[in-house]
């Protein structure tokens, strides 16, 4: 895939206007932003950093700073990862996301939200760290597979930067294997578990292939891109196999078919920035 990311430099072109438009940009700092996607129909362009292993690993580590404030939208911001005889999932960061503490017909209410996935029809799930009313474990049908889905309550910060990271953590005797999923504060240093969903034995490690995204929670009707509230987050490089493996390569993409222009990648020397948004 071709790296559409901007190179390195000093000053986010747009940082200002951003924070003018109801976005807190005050940590949007460094680097040369590289061109928007090209323009297709009304909607969000989702932006996605794919990064490849030289091995399969037993767990991965995926540090994200989210850089804006949201008064309107939702947003989530994941790293999505494979398995190598399996499906896969993804774990990341909601602002503005839909807690639903009894799905599905439970009341929706707006929170800060850690949320993990598990696709393929995995055996079963258990909460953490979190537990009911203010988490919730959830067997989904959607997207042609069945989902355990994790969702729980998480107040995080604008402008801090937090860790999350997916982790074999034991075996059953059967040889099906639990995996798990822990945020990290880097702030605090707080490690909060968010829980567990147990695989079959033959989906093994997780695979050579991950990718980190921004996707927007929509709430209302678009009528212009500009409607799309602002949103910046940077995705620091990750690492595999607790720290001992750095990416072999990485590489930006937009959605395609591409919607609004106005989605953009900066290339840090610690990650990559997704910005989606962006006023123009």
């Amino acid at each position: 895939m071709a790296n559409v990311g901007g190179a390195g430099g000093t000053s986010v072109a747009g940082a200002t206007s951003a924070a003018g438009a109801g976005g807190l940009a005050s940590c949007v700092v460094g680097g040369t932003p590289g061109p928007f996607n090209q323009a297709g129909a009304l909607g969000l362009t989702r932006t996605f950093t794919d990064w490849s292993w030289s091995a399969p690993s037993d767990s991965v580590e995926a540090e994200l700073r989210i850089e804006t404030d949201l008064s309107k939208d939702g947003y989530f911001w994941a790293y999505q990862f494979g398995f190598v005889g399996g499906i896969g999932g993804f774990f990341g960061l909601q602002r503005r996301g839909g807690y639903q503490a009894d799905p599905p017909d439970g009341p929706v209410e707006v929170a800060e939200m850690a949320v993990f996935w598990v696709g393929g029809s995995p055996l079963r799930a258990e909460l953490g760290d979190i537990q009911y009313p203010n988490a919730r474990a959830y067997l989904e049908q959607k997207m042609g597979s069945g989902w355990w889905t994790l969702h729980a309550r998480y107040e995080w910060s604008i402008c801090q930067n937090y860790r999350l990271r997916v982790a074999r953590q034991s075996t059953e005797a059967t040889g099906d294997i639990w995996y798990g999923a822990t945020v990290r504060d880097e702030v605090t240093g707080v490690d909060t578990f968010i829980g567990r969903v147990l695989v079959p034995a033959a989906w093994g490690q997780l695979s050579t292939a991950g990718s980190t995204w921004i996707d927007r929670i929509g709430r209302g009707t678009l009528t212009t891109c500009n409607d799309i509230e602002y949103s910046s987050g940077t995705f620091l490089t990750p690492s595999a196999a607790n720290g001992t493996l750095s990416p072999t390569s990485h590489s930006n993409r937009f959605e395609m078919p591409g919607s609004c222009p106005n989605a953009r990648f900066t290339e840090l020397p610690e990650g990559v920035r997704h910005e989606v948004g962006v006023p123009r």
